[in-house]
């Protein structure tokens, strides 16, 4: 029996199928972290590995002192091993941003520490810690 794959090995797996459709059709290019740069797209997908529900999830610019609107809205969860595209206008030239995540139990975690998610395609949320791919 093959093992289930993990969170990282599906991430990755789905990011490469999804760079190789963005070849197959000439492209490639709006794939890659330093075209996103240049263009101040923050978009990236949020990988929920934490283990337990994530009610809301604010997002804020790092530079400002408050949390903005929660993104999943007020009918969305995103359970353990799921992920989400996260996507901004055209016009949001942001891109370090902060997290706040809001658990089905009431607890939350920040992450205050700007991540730069315009040089990044994903974020993984796992004990604690985010990592940027």
């Amino acid at each position: 029996m093959k093992r289930p794959r993990t969170l990282k090995e599906r991430m990755f797996l789905l990011l490469g199928l999804v760079g190789i459709g963005l070849a197959g059709l000439g492209l490639a290019g709006l794939a890659h972290p330093a075209h996103a740069q240049a263009h101040g797209n923050a978009n990236f997908w949020f990988l929920n590995d934490t283990g337990a529900q994530i009610d809301q999830i604010f997002v804020s610019a790092h530079s400002q002192t408050s949390w903005g609107d929660d993104v999943l809205g007020d009918k969305a969860v995103l359970g353990d091993g799921i992920g989400v595209l996260i996507t901004f206008p055209t016009t949001h030239t942001q891109c370090a941003l902060d997290f706040k995540l809001v658990f089905h139990d009431g607890s939350t975690q920040t992450y205050t520490d700007g991540f730069n998610t315009c040089n990044l395609h994903a974020v993984i949320f796992k004990d604690g810690e985010a990592t940027g791919y």
